[in-house]
């Protein structure tokens, strides 16, 4: 469809451009992540907001043993039970916006903060 071809195009345009400065900002190993979400649709002038990853529940990710042993992955959006503020990458991306978060993977099992 021409709508979402569209979208696709502009999103990946804008992460291009977007690409430079994050690693220009981002250490060598340093286990960070720059997670981008895009909305459907999204516009060359599309706002980027700074974003926390959603606190979601997802039960049931995998669906039962096949007879071969192996599992299916199941999608679902879950439930959102984040507080309002600060602004998820899940309510950025509802509202039309393009949202980036950065996940800091070296602050796992730690006390620090992980985004």
């Amino acid at each position: 469809d021409a709508d979402l071809q569209r979208t696709l195009d502009i999103s990946a345009a804008r992460a291009a451009q977007l690409v430079p400065d994050l690693i220009a900002a981002t250490p060598p190993r340093s286990f960070i992540v720059h997670n981008i979400n895009f909305p459907s649709p999204c516009a060359a002038d599309t706002p980027i907001r700074s974003t926390v990853p959603a606190r979601v529940i997802v039960p049931g990710l995998f669906g039962p043993a096949d007879d071969d042993g192996s599992h299916r992955f199941i999608f679902k959006l879950g439930e959102d039970i984040s507080p309002v503020e600060p602004l998820t990458d899940r309510a950025a991306i509802e509202s039309g916006l393009i949202s980036h978060t950065v996940l800091n993977y070296t602050a796992l099992g730690t006390n620090g903060s992980a985004f």
